[in-house]
């Protein structure tokens, strides 16, 4: 078999076997577009926030909307990976310093997993869709 025969014949091996490489395949993140109200305990304190998912789903902002950090704004970019949304990003803007990121699972319009915010505590965080 000539090289020329060999190199399409292996990419019709090793493509299906990959799954596919993923040629202008995305995951559909249209559900994740817009405002979701965010809602956590911590230290006996409900605080509560509002992410908007922008882009696609492919960035965020997100604002803290009552408590001590009330006004600190953060943002960053999202990765979803079937109901799994992670949420990596940085504050810029207000009381609350440094990185925010959350892991998070989707069930219908609720997201539900836990926030890691400026205090470096993981904590129980959902989100309800609201527009």
């Amino acid at each position: 078999m000539r090289l020329s025969q060999l190199v399409p014949a292996l990419f019709l091996v090793v493509v299906p076997a990959l799954g596919g490489v993923g040629f202008g395949q995305e995951t559909d993140t249209k559900w994740l577009v817009g405002v979701w109200d965010a809602r956590t305990a911590f230290a006996g304190f409900t605080i509560d926030g509002t992410a908007e998912f922008k882009d696609g789903g492919n960035s965020w902002e997100f604002e803290i909307t009552s408590g001590d950090s009330a006004g600190s704004k953060a943002r960053g970019s999202t990765k979803v990976s079937g109901d799994s949304v992670e949420m990596k990003g940085q504050y810029y803007r207000g009381p609350a310093m440094g990185g925010f990121s959350c892991s998070l699972t989707r069930a219908k319009d609720i997201l539900e997993g836990v926030c890691v915010g400026s205090r470096n505590v993981p904590t129980p965080t959902s989100f309800k869709k609201a527009k």
